[in-house]
Parts: structure tokens; C-alpha cells; sequence
């Protein structure tokens, strides 16, 4: 199982964030939104996956609601392959 660490002290912005994930899964077309990410996240990446965000109150203390936003799309992704996929190919969300 693929494990990717997101460190909420590291990533200052959704920008950054949506950069690592770019990088991370190799999606050189990817939108940099949260609409490209569960597009993303459905269909192009390769499972089962665990998603560690560690760290995740220096996240949750940036200005704005970009980050709640980036964590509820990861938590719908979580919800739909929970719904729709058997447990050993699902995606799982981690978070410390």
C-alpha cells in the first residue's frame, strides 16, 4: 500500500498542496483545484492508498476555509471508495 505524507507545518498554502499532489502522482495536466483533485482521486490514481496528513492544526490555523475545503474532498473520496470499493482497494485518510 502507497502511503503519502502530507506535513501540515511544511505546506503553507492549498497552493502548495495541490503542487505536492501534482508532483506526487505525476499529473502533469492536473487543475490545482479540489474539482480537478476528486477527479483526480476517483479515477487516475492507483489503489489502495493511504493519505497521511500529519501535522494537520498548523493547516487548520491558515487564514481561510481553502484547507477545509481540500480535506473534505479527501474525506468525500474516502466516503465513495468506502461505498464503492472493497476495503483492500480503497483510499484511507490519516489524520494527526
Amino acid at each position: 500500500m502507497k502511503t503519502v505524507l502530507i506535513d501540515g507545518r511544511q505546506y503553507d498554502s492549498v497552493r502548495a498542496i495541490h503542487a505536492f499532489f501534482a508532483k506526487t502522482f505525476d499529473w502533469p495536466y492536473y487543475g490545482h483545484n479540489t474539482d480537478a483533485l476528486w477527479d483526480l482521486l476517483t479515477t487516475a490514481v492507483e489503489r489502495p492508498l493511504t493519505i497521511k496528513w500529519i501535522n494537520i492544526d498548523a493547516s487548520r490555523e491558515q487564514p481561510g476555509d481553502e484547507h477545509r475545503t481540500l480535506l473534505n474532498v479527501l474525506r468525500r473520496v474516502e466516503a465513495w471508495d468506502q461505498a464503492h470499493l472493497k476495503a483492500s482497494e480503497r483510499l484511507h485518510l490519516v489524520m494527526e
